[in-house]
């Protein structure tokens, strides 16, 4: 099995999207018996880089390109390098090392001046579905997935690439090397993307965070642009509205429709630490209720539509010690929502809400890159 993102405590993200994810898989299952395919990751970085440790790409036998490892400096030559693995049938990391001056490492203008290291892959259509089965899992489930990727000279003969999900056994039979379960111990410990040695042995042990859920709370025609870009982003989205009062093709692209009024309403929202919700029934009796029940759930954002006076009303009506330090809606309340970008459109509107939503589960401000000290992304583990 072959797989990757990276987050690290203070920088959730992941670096092969969930869009990319499902063109992959929906390659896979398209191509024809016989044929081949390459799959890329990226498992090692230093210095800066365009993408992540964990980016994927995708590489056919025709040379079509799912996904990228790179703002497209080094897809080119990462093509031909693809196409021998592929010939040669045998596993590779290559490296490319784009802090040497322009043009001296691959005939490319680069950017990036950083080391970037990525596992090559090759596959058959016969086992490409089952290598791409932890992404596809990946997709669905409201667990972590974990993969661990060779990055040492063994990638070249590794036969079996490991993977599991989190709080589950291996889903597989076959007998493991003991260090494996340590490599497993560390991962529940550290609950990020890291490197794990053993003797000669090195692994990126990669964390898939589940996809992002958005609960929408609201029926108005400005529900309809922040689900579809959401969607372009690859979250998953539920609507909560009163269904006898607006059409549902509205909420198309929405994963779940909930009727308001239904019993148990807002115990049927599966809500996790990777969900957000955002409360836009332009009703205040609404918004209250759905505030209200839904303070005790696990959610790191709860974001409500309206003018400051509404909210500081809505505070009003509920117990105080929820706004202090330690309380059910501290530092999880965002009223009005969204970020400050002037947004005065329902596309706007919805640009900004999941752009403070992304914020949020970052863990940034969502200020200006040019006033941020420091690199663009957090640390990694090495």
């Amino acid at each position: 099995m072959y797989i990757y993102p990276s987050c690290t405590s203070s920088f959730l993200f992941m670096s092969t999207s969930p869009r990319e994810i499902k063109r992959m898989i929906a390659a896979a299952q398209s191509l024809p018996k016989g044929k081949k395919a390459v799959l890329a990751t990226v498992v090692h970085i230093e210095g800066s880089s365009y993408r992540r440790r964990g980016a994927r790409m995708l590489v056919l036998e025709d040379g079509r390109m799912i996904g990228g490892i790179s703002g497209g400096c080094l897809e080119g030559d990462a093509l031909r390098k693809a196409l021998r693995v592929m010939d040669e049938a045998r596993a590779r990391i290559y490296r490319w090392d784009t802090r040497q001056p322009e043009g001296h490492t691959i005939g490319a203008g680069l950017g990036c001046r950083g080391l970037i290291d990525v596992l090559m892959v090759p596959l058959h259509a016969a086992d490409l579905n089952a290598t791409l089965e932890p992404l596809r899992i990946h997709l669905q489930s409201r667990q972590s997935v974990w993969i661990a990727h060779p990055l040492a000279a063994h990638a070249e003969t590794v036969e079996q690439l490991w993977w599991w999900i989190e709080g589950e056994g291996w889903p597989h039979d076959q007998e493991m090397p003991p260090y494996l379960h340590a490599m497993r111990q560390q991962a529940s410990a550290k609950m990020c993307s890291f490197t794990f040695q053993h003797a000669s042995d090195k692994w990126f042990v990669e964390r898939l965070l589940p996809v992002p859920h958005l609960v929408i709370v609201g029926g108005g025609y400005d529900v309809q642009p922040l689900i579809e870009l959401a969607v372009t982003l690859g979250w998953t989205c539920t609507v909560v509205a009163n269904l006898q009062k607006v059409p549902a093709d509205r909420f198309s692209q929405a994963k779940r429709l909930i009727h308001l009024r239904q019993p148990n309403v807002w115990q049927s929202l599966h809500i996790d630490v990777r969900t957000a919700v955002v409360l836009m029934s332009h009703d205040f009796a609404t918004d209250l209720e759905a505030l209200r029940a839904l303070a005790t759930s696990p959610a790191p954002y709860i974001g409500v539509l309206g003018p400051h006076k509404r909210h500081q009303h809505m505070r009003s009506q509920l117990p105080a010690a929820w706004w202090q330090e330690g309380g059910l809606l501290h530092r999880r309340y965002f009223a009005p929502v969204g970020l400050d970008i002037g947004a005065d459109r329902p596309e706007e509107i919805a640009l900004s809400i999941l752009a403070e939503i992304r914020a949020v589960f970052a863990k940034r401000q969502g200020g200006h890159l040019c006033r941020r000290k420091g690199d663009i992304y957090e640390a990694e583990d090495k």
